[in-house]
């Protein structure tokens, strides 16, 4: 299960596939990153953003470099030197799941070679095609660890549409008065009392909407797709440059309290620190989420026409998003201080570039349009989100059940666990701890094993595992640099959470 599974395209510039990674990369995690960076500090924040940034970098690469290995392994095949021993069910279970090649199923439990050779594994020119991770899980790690795979993937996707749920009806919650419930913008979050009613009737509504765009083909909202995109980056933009003229008209008021205190230009806000461990948890889980790109991996590396240089692309554009974030999150903490939200859009709610904090007509429509912009690329991407995961789970179930609208049931499991965890609670640092627990073993444990263990399928077929992306990184040691530096930051991540929980 993938994004990349629903776009298309061919071979292209260098920087048609950079503009795509940066579409696969931004989310709602722009929206979550100043208040994470704000809480956990600068200075904290900026290490672990770029630490982040730097191993989703390497694994990124390490999955580009198992897919050379199999599209190395799948020409041998296919010419006859390879010989793959499979059996009957094994062969079956690669039918239901969806993989075509008998080389997949049978690879991971026995294969050979005619002769052995020094010659590095593929060319740039032999990626045979866009190959999901998953199926990279099947051939070098086992059918059961491809299982596991698309599991941590369809929990981490869930967590993110729970995400896009909480956006969506903390918006419409803010913005759309409910008689005898609630006013125009007369609900801040957390939500309590009438504003958590609301919240939970646009749920609701959010239920349905959905449910009618999901019966429409996605071709014919995908058409609109585009305008969301550009459209949000028209947002961003206004939300940082609005950010910027209110450092100069007036201090930030939020519930009558100030965030600076100031009495005078620029009216810096208070409230910040250099680090705090308490947040680590947090941080961590939405630097991961701000920085997944791995879902993309294979149809980015076959819209790339040089493909040398997808190692460039792929650090240009988390170099590219990095430098956003911390852009937005540096004029959040300068402005709204302590009082960032946890989805800073919401902030907008009592936004006033005038210095007694008067909110006129165009103010009130700019506000309007910050807090839901969010809206389209969520609904969006919620569609698209439930018909993946529909799919992915249609394909496991099918080895079991033979039931006539499985399909359907399918979309149906997919659809209503994030409206579920919508009802139950709002609160963004508890979906993203969710995101950061499963997107830890998506962006880091899978790749690691998967560059370890592929290599050492290579190097057992008597066969050099080079590729022509293999750098510096490439190494077993690296591996294990890798694996440990993850696994503790993620058994810290881990334990903070809990704590923060106990607590």
């Amino acid at each position: 299960m993938s994004i990349s599974s629903s776009m298309t395209g061919t071979p292209g510039s260098f920087w048609g596939a950079y503009v795509l990674a940066i579409n696969v990369i931004f989310g709602s995690g722009v929206l979550a990153m100043p208040h994470a960076l704000q809480t956990a500090g600068f200075a904290l924040g900026l290490v672990m953003l770029g630490v982040i940034s730097t191993i989703a970098w390497i694994t990124c690469m390490w999955t580009i470099e198992t897919i050379s290995r199999l599209s190395f392994l799948e020409t041998l095949w296919k010419s006859g030197e390879l010989k793959v021993n499979e059996d009957k069910e094994t062969g079956d279970d690669a039918a239901l799941v969806g993989f075509h090649s008998e080389l997949v199923s049978g690879l991971y439990e026995n294969a050979s070679v005619e002769h052995s050779s020094s010659t590095p594994c593929a060319t740039t020119d032999q990626i045979t095609r866009d190959w999901e991770v998953n199926e990279l899980c099947h051939a070098f790690l086992g059918k059961n660890w491809a299982l596991a795979y698309d599991s941590c993937l369809t929990v981490y996707t869930w967590a993110v549409m729970w995400l896009y749920v909480s956006v969506w009806c903390s918006a419409f919650t803010m913005i759309v008065p409910i008689s005898g419930l609630t006013t125009f913008q007369g609900c801040h979050t957390p939500f309590h009392g009438d504003c958590l009613k609301s919240y939970r009737i646009f749920v609701g509504v959010f239920v349905v909407v959905m449910s009618l765009l999901c019966l429409r083909e996605w071709k014919a909202f995908s058409k609109i797709q585009g305008f969301f995109t550009v459209f949000a980056n028209i947002c961003l933009i206004i939300m940082v440059s609005s950010v910027v003229v209110g450092l100069f008209a007036g201090s930030y008021i939020k519930d009558g309290e100030h965030a600076s205190t100031h009495k005078s230009a620029p009216y810096l806000a208070g409230g910040n620190k250099a680090a705090d461990f308490g947040e680590f948890g947090a941080l961590f889980g939405t630097c991961i989420f701000s920085q997944m790109a791995h879902q993309g991996t294979s149809k980015i590396l076959s819209m790339i026409d040089k493909k040398k240089n997808v190692g460039k692309l792929f650090a240009a554009a988390f170099v590219t998003t990095s430098t956003f974030y911390v852009i937005l999150s540096l004029a959040a903490a300068l402005y709204f201080g302590g009082l960032t939200n946890s989805i800073v859009t919401l902030n907008w709610q009592d936004y006033s570039p005038y210095s007694d904090g008067r909110k006129d007509t165009f103010t009130k429509i700019l506000s309007a349009v910050i807090i839901t912009f969010p809206v389209g690329t969520t609904s969006a991407a919620y569609m698209f989100f439930v018909k993946t995961i529909g799919v992915q789970i249609e394909f496991w179930m099918k080895q079991r059940y033979s039931w006539n609208n499985l399909s359907a049931i399918c979309r149906v499991i997919a659809f209503f666990p994030p409206i579920v965890g919508g009802v139950i609670s709002s609160d963004v640092k508890t979906i993203v701890s969710v995101c950061g627990l499963f997107g830890f073993f998506v962006m880091v444990f899978f790749p690691s094993m998967l560059q370890y263990y592929s290599t050492r399928k290579l190097t057992s077929l008597g066969r050099d595992p080079a590729t022509p992306f293999s750098w510096v990184f490439s190494s077993t040691e690296a591996v294990y640099v890798m694996t440990a530096v993850g696994g503790f930051g993620f058994v810290f991540y881990v334990y903070n959470t809990i704590s923060s929980i106990v607590s």
